[in-house]
């Protein structure tokens, strides 16, 4: 595992792409994704919901949390600010029914799994430095970096959890442990570069668009179920 960690695949996975304009692009993509999957209308309201899912866990929440609020948003303001306004234009230009939409739809996906995966990441490492007596806080700012941005946007009284997880929730509820895994948290021996634990986690998002985790949990729940009803039975016995 030595040296992996330089891997420009590696790196790109884990958010620190070392080509120019790589994480420009991916940035742009990702935007584009946030907007095909919120039903926009181009109102000036479409824009700040668009802002609010991106934007709304790791800029907002886990600063507010953390007591970084204003400065964090208004820092990062300037920094996405212009690539924000360049993804609309394209959205606005290439309408989702065209051969190039269609094109860039699976690089967009991809964009979309390495944002929010290394926000995940980034949810624990925030939570593990400022809380460093909590084992919880790490989870839960992890999982707040993911799906934050779709609680403030549904609301307090919007539905969250429908019938079966998405795969940001997926990500928001398993990636966090994942991580924390992959850097030593639960078992010492067990530790890899920060780089290559951010990567895992994203391919462990990427893997979400493929693999049925929701088959798997039900299946899991169902053996579960299965062994409490053993042991009901024998106590009963």
């Amino acid at each position: 595992m030595e040296g992996l960690g330089d891997n420009p695949v590696i790196q790109t996975l884990a958010g620190k792409a070392p080509y120019p304009y790589v994480s420009e692009v991916s940035t742009m993509l990702f935007f584009g994704e946030v907007m095909s999957n919120c039903d926009i209308e181009m109102q000036l309201m479409d824009l700040v919901k668009v802002a609010c899912r991106a934007f709304g866990g790791v800029y907002f929440l886990l600063p507010l949390i953390l007591g970084l609020l204003p400065s964090l948003v208004m820092k990062e303001c300037d920094k996405y600010m212009v690539l924000y306004a360049i993804a609309m234009a394209v959205y606005l230009y290439f309408p989702t029914s065209t051969k190039i939409s269609k094109f860039m739809a699976v690089p967009k996906k991809i964009a979309y799994a390495v944002f929010f995966a290394n926000a995940c990441c980034t949810g624990v490492i925030q939570g593990r430095q400022a809380f460093p007596e909590s084992n919880t806080a790490p989870v839960v700012l992890g999982f707040l970096a993911v799906t934050g941005g779709l609680m403030l946007e549904n609301g307090v009284k919007g539905r969250f959890w429908e019938r079966e997880y998405t795969d940001d929730q997926i990500l928001g509820l398993l990636g966090p442990l994942l991580f924390l895994f992959c850097t030593g948290f639960f078992v010492a021996d067990v530790k890899v570069d920060e780089d290559i634990a951010r990567a895992v986690v994203c391919l462990f998002r990427l893997s979400c668009l493929w693999l049925d985790y929701n088959a798997v949990l039900n299946y899991l729940n169902t053996i579960r179920i299965q062994i409490l009803k053993n042991i009901s039975g024998k106590k009963k016995a």
